[in-house]
């Protein structure tokens, strides 16, 4: 709503529905952390999963009532970021043999965001022809701006690795890690055991990991190739920015 100076009303813009989606996701993300930190993962993973079906609902509520602003702009970009370091630190705590890799993967994600970020300070026409010409920015548009399978593969791969490892630790935290020696009876309802075999949920668990975690190592090689061409053309046109 615009007032007669022209001016928008700021509670209509934060209290809109993608943005009240937004405030609910922020707090479901902080009382995820909290399961996590009692070492009740079940219920971390259940309310990280409402959070993200709360993120795919305020895009499509946005879109439906034309309620698309800078702020759910500004919030979008933070959520996706936060909840993407949520799962990879909460990744790292359980499996912490494997910490160094986790916690690069949050090196690039914070790195890429900050090249980003200068880039798009930059308003010089020159760099961008460059980037548009370079084989490796071709190779991260197909990856992550063109909304193909492959896209979509990498993006919501990486997150469904890490959300798989969570319920694999789940399941086999008493078992030294050894996947074949795996109760599952005492752990999936009868029920589904009537629907779906147990050898089937078995290679479900296992081959989504293994599935997954190519597109969560892709993510990260193309994010860095993208990283070091940025920096070199920012550098090769570093007279030109001072």
């Amino acid at each position: 709503m615009t007032n007669l100076t022209g001016l928008v009303d700021p509670v209509s813009i934060l209290l809109n529905i993608p943005n009240v989606l937004a405030y609910i996701r922020i707090l479901l993300l902080y009382v995820s952390i909290k399961y996590f930190s009692c070492k009740r993962y079940s219920r971390f993973l259940l309310i990280y999963f409402i959070s993200g079906l709360c993120d795919l609902a305020d895009g499509e509520l946005a879109r439906l009532f034309h309620q698309t602003s800078i702020v759910g702009g500004v919030f979008e970009i933070f959520l996706d970021q936060f909840s993407h370091l949520i799962l990879y630190v909460c990744t790292a705590c359980l499996y912490r043999n494997y910490m160094v890799y986790f916690l690069f993967e949050i090196g690039i994600e914070i790195m890429n965001d900050i090249v980003n970020f200068h880039v798009k300070t930059l308003n010089i026409k020159s760099i961008e022809e460059q980037w548009n010409s370079s084989k490796t920015i071709w190779l991260h548009q197909q990856n992550f701006i063109d909304q193909s399978f492959l896209y979509k593969y990498i993006v919501y791969g990486t997150d469904i690795f890490h959300f798989t490892l969570i319920i694999y630790y789940i399941i086999n935290k008493d078992q030294q890690y050894n996947f074949k020696e795996i109760d599952y009876k005492q752990m999936i309802p009868s029920f589904i055991l009537q629907i779906v075999p147990l050898k089937i949920i078995e290679r479900i668990i296992y081959y989504t990991i293994w599935l997954t975690l190519f597109s969560s190592i892709q993510r990260s090689l193309i994010k860095i190739f993208h990283i070091l061409h940025t920096l070199e053309n920012i550098a090769k046109f570093q007279n030109f920015l001072k």
